[in-house]
């Protein structure tokens, strides 16, 4: 019984070492606030990474937000993302750590903090407006009743 537990496991850890660590990325990430940088360096907005190797993200940059897209490596301690645009400038290189569902992304002593979006969440909704005092029955007043004004 032992010797098949064992089995098991060391099964389970050749399937994991040959999944690599691109699964634990799997799945929508935002930023969690925005980057204190200069506005010329690039920075995530929002990146979906799927399970085949594939990203898509907005960046900003010199306030402008441009869509890419292109596939990543993640070996649980750096992210690389290299953007369908062959051009070297277009390859990230960031050093990553997973804590819970937030991601740790620091290059160039420039840490971005992602969020891992809940698997079927909606858009974040508006705040609720306050609801309006319930207004007052109004109690009709008879002229007679009323005192005079008194005078100037």
């Amino acid at each position: 019984m032992n010797r098949r537990r064992a089995c098991g496991w060391m099964l389970a850890g050749m399937v994991s070492l040959l999944a690599g660590c691109n699964g634990a990325l799997v799945g929508e990430w935002r930023a969690i606030e925005p980057a204190q940088v200069a506005p010329d360096v690039p920075r995530i907005r929002q990146i979906a990474f799927t399970r085949d190797s594939r990203f898509e993200a907005r960046m900003v940059q010199n306030s402008r937000t441009r869509a890419v897209s292109g596939t990543y490596q993640f070996t649980g301690s750096q992210l690389i993302l290299t953007v369908d645009r062959a051009a070297e400038a277009d390859k990230y290189i960031y050093d990553a750590q997973s804590v819970g569902r937030v991601l740790l992304l620091t290059q160039n002593q420039v840490t971005l903090r992602l969020c891992r979006e809940a698997a079927g969440s909606a858009p974040p909704e508006a705040p609720a407006l306050p609801e309006e005092p319930a207004q007052q029955p109004v109690i009709p007043v008879h002229i007679a009743d009323s005192q005079p004004a008194a005078p100037r």
